[in-house]
């Protein structure tokens, strides 16, 4: 693929999404595949939260052609790294995130995040390790582990393994919780206790278990 095919992708996802004339004239002005990363990173809300998701998911591999010049914009695809942006798309291998990098989920990942990297992955069937302070916001997630003193903002996930001494935001979720330093849930999330039979649900908040909504205790 050409530059001008790579630009032209995005140009027309400009067009269909309704893109903010700011960010069309930029993309629209880039003369190489570095200035056109630029332009990607800058605007990399819509890129994640909807306006080119599509596009760069569905053209990752020829994206990929140009890894270089996203490297040097910043832009790390399927590749391990400490800071900037990772992208993780059509990838079955692991990637570590680490430092102040951000990780971006496009597709099914498997994504170790530790430091103080934040991981956003809303994509079912991935495979997720939290340690240290990282942060991560999950959705559809199975089976994830959550340990260290990492913060988890997750919606609707399942099997959540939480170890260590984790902060949890959950809805609509289903945690093991071994050890915690606080889980906070809302809607009906059930979390698992493991030998810990002093938490009932009259004193949970005194150990930071706040139950909201008809989310309960399960003894395990």
């Amino acid at each position: 693929m050409t530059f001008e095919e790579l630009k032209n992708i995005f140009v027309t996802a400009c067009n269909e999404q309704h893109a903010c004339p700011e960010s069309y004239k930029v993309i629209l002005a880039a003369q190489s595949a570095g200035m056109l990363a630029m332009a990607i990173r800058h605007y990399w809300d819509d890129c994640y939260n909807g306006r080119f998701f599509d596009a760069i998911k569905n053209n990752i591999t020829n994206v990929e052609d140009f890894k270089d010049d996203f490297s040097g914009a910043g832009i790390y695809i399927n590749q391990s790294s400490a800071h900037g942006i990772v992208i993780v798309c059509n990838n079955t291998e692991k990637v570590s995130v680490h430092g102040d990098a951000e990780c971006y989920a496009f597709d099914k990942c498997y994504v170790d995040a530790f430091e103080n990297a934040h991981l956003y992955c809303k994509i079912p069937g991935s495979t997720i390790l939290l340690d240290d302070k990282a942060t991560a916001f999950l959705e559809n997630q199975q089976g994830s582990i959550i340990k260290g003193n990492s913060t988890a903002n997750l919606i609707s996930c399942k099997d959540i393994l939480c170890m260590n001494k984790p902060s949890i935001f959950a809805k609509d979720c289903s945690i093991h919780a071994y050890a915690f330093s606080r889980i906070e849930t809302s809607g009906a999330t059930d979390v698992y206790l493991y030998g810990n039979t002093a938490i009932t649900p009259d004193n949970a908040k005194n150990y930071n278990l706040i139950l909201n909504d008809t989310s309960q205790i399960i003894y395990k």
